[in-house]
């Protein structure tokens, strides 16, 4: 099955039972997990490769800036190039490069083998909760969560004050730790999204 998707072709494979769109562009690999959810893997030429599953670590071993790999027990690559069929890699530890069969890093990518470093958040979401009835005493909260091209989600979440205006309330601690320009994309995207959802932030 083949669908299009901002001007990528997507081809829907099956990857441990799940249902998965991959693109099929040239320089980039794109990964729906799955197809049906907001959570995607973008590896694009000059980004990170790194061995294990960021998702269940829940981080990298980040260097200071907080999107780069660095790491003295894990295998890390560099991405040269992305062809139809091969991915060339450099290893950042021997120098040496390697040319590996796409579908199959496609794969490791998908089940967690390997992982890429965060660098982009394309997708955000905004959720207004509670409370659901008059016995129910949450206090009324927006959730805003940005999908990481690494596979990972972050959220931040606002009290919801008078009208449409937020208050922030608590967030996921991994963002404390992004680099400046890292933060200053996903606090774009953030905005961004809030505004397009109504809300404005209180100073």
């Amino acid at each position: 099955m083949t669908h299009h998707e901002h001007g990528t072709t997507i081809d829907v494979r099956e990857i441990q039972g799940v249902r998965v769109g991959v693109g099929t562009g040239p320089d980039e690999i794109f990964l729906d997990l799955p197809i049906t959810r907001p959570i995607y893997i973008r590896v694009s030429e000059g980004d990170r490769i790194q061995e294990g599953d960021v998702r269940a670590r829940g981080s990298f071993e980040l260097s200071e800036g907080g999107d780069e790999l660095a790491s003295t027990t894990l295998r890390t690559w560099e991405v040269l190039d992305i062809g139809p069929e091969t991915v060339v890699l450099r290893d950042l530890a021997s120098d040496g490069r390697e040319e590996r069969d796409r579908e199959a890093l496609e794969y490791d990518l998908a089940t967690g083998v390997l992982s890429t470093n965060l660098t982009e958040f394309e997708r955000v979401s905004v959720v207004r909760t509670g409370p659901w009835d008059e016995e129910d005493d949450t206090p009324p909260h927006v959730t805003v969560t940005a999908y990481g091209n690494d596979g990972r989600k972050f959220s931040r979440v606002y009290h919801l004050g008078e009208g449409t205006t937020l208050e922030y309330w608590r967030q996921d601690r991994a963002i404390t730790e992004f680099s400046d320009a890292l933060r200053d994309r996903f606090e774009r995207r953030v905005a961004g999204a809030l505004e397009d959802d109504g809300y404005s932030v209180a100073e």
